[in-house]
């Protein structure tokens, strides 16, 4: 690789290892993999001077995943251009299923060079913060209904014996009554027992 303006970089960012590959901008220039680095900053930082010695400008992209956005905070900071690009905005070919960490990096790096992809915004630490108090609300939400659900199905024996004298009150035959009082019983009972843990 000789030196250069500017390359773009591919890395697939998980929790135990980072994997790396980079292109040069013009068409045809091969891209080439990397390998792995651990996740520490000074991981971060060695690979970026090694990338510097070959371009002075580096664009940097990796898939919007559970590891959040602390990478891109930490290094756009520090002055780097770095992209995170949505999985579904990534285009993909009908007969490539298999996904490897060496040929996710060479992907996001062509596709980067051949502006195929653009960037997805990152939310601010503040605005980050608020989506979690919204989802954390809708969480609460969520359980304050299925403990009024449950408060209700304390009421389920009241609404079994009006559901009784209705049907007595329009001559219904009382085995039929019986029978269809315990079926209703049964289906209540059988909903209940699924959401329940099973005991030890």
């Amino acid at each position: 690789m000789t030196q250069s303006s500017m390359r773009y970089v591919g890395v697939d960012v998980h929790q135990e290892a980072i994997a790396v590959a980079s292109v040069a901008p013009h068409h045809g220039a091969e891209v080439f993999s990397l390998g792995t680095i651990g996740t520490r900053q000074c991981d971060l930082d060695q690979l970026l001077r090694q990338l510097h010695s070959k371009a002075k400008h580096l664009i940097v992209g990796y898939e919007a995943g559970p590891c959040g956005y602390g990478l891109y905070r930490s290094l756009t900071q520090r002055g780097q251009d770095w992209w995170v690009v949505a999985p579904s905005f990534i285009p993909k070919t009908a007969g490539d299923r298999v996904k490897t960490d060496r040929r996710a990096t060479r992907q996001l790096a062509r596709l980067m060079r051949a502006g195929d992809l653009t960037p997805v915004y990152v939310p601010q630490v503040d605005d980050e913060a608020i989506r979690e108090l919204r989802r954390a609300r809708e969480d609460s939400l969520r359980d304050l209904k299925a403990a009024k659900d449950r408060l209700q199905s304390g009421k389920a024996q009241v609404r079994r014996c009006k559901r009784y004298r209705q049907l007595m009150a329009r001559g219904k035959n009382a085995n039929q009554v019986v029978v269809a009082i315990a079926r209703q019983l049964v289906a209540f009972l059988w909903a209940m027992a699924r959401e329940l843990p099973l005991p030890a």
